[in-house]
């Protein structure tokens, strides 16, 4: 994991919002792990978040898929207070989080389910990707057990 890999993960922090509230989803995830590269960062905050965001002169109102998603005005992070295809609420999601230097990443298992979900042709290809990942870092936690137990 490098957080250097994730574009915009800086400008994020600079924003000012509680990281604790903030759920990083789609590929910066990917970003992280070194699998893809991001272009943006996909936002799912909390309700409040969202609405302290609706007053913030930093980030715009954009209507996409029949929902209002706060940009900043570069473009570079898109925030919503709700995503498709999930079941529950962020805070839920945010209980599984990876939690790297204060951002919250959302799980790999939450992320696979959520493009399976999505079935877009790009989701089909990242999932691949992914579970790809999960089976090796199984195998390397494996590792890690029996060379503490020797």
């Amino acid at each position: 994991m490098n957080l250097k890999n994730v574009k915009h993960i800086y400008q994020l922090r600079n924003l000012g919002y509680p990281l604790n509230k903030i759920l990083i989803v789609g590929s910066g995830i990917m970003a992280l792990f070194g699998l893809k590269k991001n272009d943006d960062l996909d936002l799912w905050v909390t309700d409040d978040v969202y609405k302290k965001m609706s007053k913030d002169k930093n980030l715009v109102p954009v209507k996409k898929h029949g929902r209002i998603f706060y940009e900043t005005k570069d473009g570079n992070i898109e925030a919503m207070n709700t995503l498709p295809c999930t079941k529950g609420r962020v805070e839920e999601y945010l209980k599984r989080a990876i939690i790297f230097y204060g951002y919250h990443f959302k799980s790999v298992d939450d992320l696979i389910a959520w493009k399976k979900c999505m079935g877009r042709p790009k989701d089909k290809a990242h999932i691949k990707i992914l579970e790809k990942y999960k089976k090796s870092k199984v195998v390397e936690h494996y590792l890690n057990i029996i060379q503490t137990l020797k």
